[in-house]
């Protein structure tokens, strides 16, 4: 059998859709057997007392954690969600992709599981992921036709952003540092004026709150001091939270997995 034609014969399997699949049920036994740690109790109690904002974070954890927890009152149903935002942030980057290579993006998926294994748990990581992946999916619909639609769903992920994690906002501000001409669109402007439509109700929740949320991490945090082992700990795992050995790996492996995956 050539080359070519193995090609077009893996091409023809469903390896995403099964990855998926693995994922789930993998993350599903994860969840429910995996005790549930301070941090996401802590959560939990966000989604008991649903509001537009608390002290250290917008609201979006608290609504997914009160979406599943509402369903399966335990710990499979408080993580459930954002296992499913996981995998919806694969499914939304490759889709973004202009081209499609399923074995390669799931490989790079299952190099980064550092990443992905956390997103299993309540984090408010996980939504602010899968929205900047909409961000960017939108903006590059945007760039080749800015018309009013895709300008309010570019603006809306904006705002899902922001209400998912603050700091999140940086990719927005990079993303229009790189591409100053943005501003020259009428259609920016329309983005600007929806995302701050869309972020009404927190801003004014942070302004009956005094802005508790600004001054408490400008101010008010204790974990934020310096020291030299954090430093070496953030640079030293950097190789294995973006999985650069499983990358190596695949490079020299992939054809022996694609006639693997062939057979199978």
């Amino acid at each position: 059998m050539t080359t070519s034609t193995l090609s077009r014969s893996t091409d023809t399997k469903p390896v995403f859709a099964v990855f998926l699949i693995i994922w789930f049920i993998v993350g599903l036994i994860q969840n429910y057997f995996t005790e549930v740690s301070g941090e996401e109790a802590y959560y939990w109690l966000f989604s008991q007392y649903l509001d537009w904002g608390y002290l250290d974070h917008p609201p979006m954890v608290g609504v997914l954690s009160y979406m599943g927890y509402t369903l399966i009152p335990n710990a499979l149903g408080l993580r459930l969600w954002f296992l499913i935002a996981n995998m919806l942030t694969l499914v939304v980057i490759r889709k973004t992709l202009a081209k499609k290579d399923d074995p390669l993006f799931v490989w790079i998926a299952l190099s980064a599981v550092a990443v992905h294994a956390g997103a299993f748990l309540v984090k408010t990581d996980v939504p602010l992921i899968l929205f900047e992946a909409l961000f960017l999916y939108f903006y590059k619909q945007y760039l080749e036709d800015d018309n009013w639609k895709v300008s309010v769903l570019l603006a809306l992920s904006i705002a899902l952003i922001m209400l998912s994690k603050h700091h999140g906002f940086l990719i927005v501000i990079f993303t229009v540092l790189s591409n100053l001409k943005l501003v020259l669109r009428k259609s920016f402007w329309l983005v600007v004026l929806a995302t701050v439509v869309f972020m009404i109700p927190h801003t004014i929740w942070q302004f009956n709150h005094d802005f508790a949320t600004i001054k408490f991490h400008l101010y008010n945090r204790i974990d934020m001091g310096f020291s030299w082992e954090s430093l070496a700990y953030y640079v030293g795992i950097q190789p294995v939270v973006f999985g650069r050995p499983v990358l190596w790996s695949f490079t020299h492996c992939r054809g022996f997995l694609e006639q693997a995956w062939f057979r199978f």
